[in-house]
């Protein structure tokens, strides 16, 4: 696969004044693989995704030393990028200008390498030299529509500040994009290919994050969230994160970093007065209100071994909770049918026991727990509880 340019132009003017002639110059660039082009840009696609035969295409007219319009075209099986805008070739900080652009058909699933749709993007553009300013940011990926506004100083580090709104944010999704997770196949939790390369690697700088819903996992998701996402070259922060759910309020901090054998992470969550109804215990509906607090850390080469390898202690405190399913009376009940019964019949008898247990509930005034966490898997280690009597 090969890159093959095309270059045609003219001068109209003066000979006594070069600078101030009049430029016309057409550039077209067509590509095998549009990757190439993100390649000449210092990016990767994702798991090496080609992006289909690629073209870019620039015209640029006006006075070498005034104000000249420039027009680009971008296109390839990923998306396709139009700017238009005005600009002037030698100022004091070199190249500076102001540009509209618009990103259509973006496949932003294979761009960013995690399970996404679709989506478009436009900005008004400011260039000055190797500094990149982005204002009325805005576009949607499927259907969440975002906003915002941030800027890019290019060099050997790259510098990145902004300012993301969005009316939903996929939690799983930008943490997997974040840290370059391979997306999970459909019958499996988390991935087992190793991380890869993630496209903040290699920044340096800070990002506002909102969400008016962030889901956390699925069926859980808390709402009015924001965080600031700290990043250097190395490591990916989320910090100050604070949001509410279900009638309480969700707080946390994540790190995540890059390390010899692959990612090593570290955070905290804290819950409190969140409605017990958002805990996944199917079948056995908790009403009620808890609170929990839990540091956590692990390290491993693929989403699945850092899961597997999370280890860390907590706590947790439920008030006024009601745990269907667990009625204190089923050891009466169970007692009285063995005595009634001519013989004693295991099956009738654990018949009897599940029916009374369906039947009632474990009604808890206030309770108080020690959790902990190993392999990826939180267990209660003890738990004191005053249980209210009718």
């Amino acid at each position: 696969a090969g890159l093959r340019f095309s270059l045609t132009g003219g001068l109209t003017g003066s000979g006594t004044d070069l600078w101030g002639n009049r430029v016309s110059l057409d550039v077209q660039a067509d590509a095998d693989d549009g990757a190439q082009f993100f390649a000449l840009a210092g990016l990767a696609l994702p798991g090496g995704h080609s992006a289909g035969a690629g073209r870019v295409s620039v015209t640029i007219d006006g006075p070498l030393d005034g104000e000249m319009r420039l027009r680009g075209n971008a296109v390839s099986s990923l998306l396709e990028v139009k700017t238009d805008g005005r600009v002037r070739l030698f100022t004091e900080n070199g190249l500076a200008g102001t540009f509209d652009v618009s990103v259509d058909k973006a496949a932003f699933g294979a761009l960013l390498g995690i399970p996404a749709g679709d989506g478009t993007m436009s900005a008004k553009m400011s260039v000055s030299g190797r500094s990149l300013t982005f204002e009325k940011l805005a576009g949607k990926i499927a259907a969440a529509a975002f906003e915002g506004r941030g800027s890019l100083e290019l060099g050997e580090l790259y510098r990145i500040h902004g300012e993301l709104a969005a009316d939903r944010i996929a939690g799983t999704a930008v943490l997997a994009a974040v840290v370059g997770a391979t997306p999970q196949r459909a019958d499996a939790l988390w991935s087992a290919e190793a991380f890869r390369r993630g496209p903040v690697a290699g920044l340096n700088g800070g990002i506002a994050i909102r969400a008016a819903r962030l889901t956390l996992t699925p069926g859980v998701t808390a709402t009015d969230a924001k965080a600031m996402m700290r990043i250097t070259p190395n490591e990916v922060a989320f910090e100050d994160f604070k949001g509410t759910l279900n009638g309480g309020r969700v707080a946390g901090e994540l790190a995540l970093r890059a390390v010899s054998d692959g990612v090593a992470v570290k955070g905290r969550l804290d819950l409190k007065e969140v409605e017990a109804a958002v805990l996944p215990f199917a079948g056995h509906p908790v009403s009620g209100r808890f609170g929990l607090q839990i540091d956590f850390e692990g390290s491993g080469r693929s989403p699945r071994a850092l899961v597997g390898s999370l280890g860390g202690n907590g706590a947790i405190a439920i008030e006024g909770a009601k745990f269907a399913g667990l009625n204190p009376g089923v050891f009466v009940q169970a007692i009285r049918a063995a005595d009634q019964a001519p013989t004693l019949d295991a099956a009738k008898l654990a018949a009897v026991a599940r029916q009374a247990l369906d039947a009632g509930s474990l009604d808890v005034a206030h309770g108080d727990g020690v959790l902990t966490m190993a392999n990826g898997q939180v267990r209660l280690a003890t738990m004191v509880a005053k249980r209210t009597w009718p």
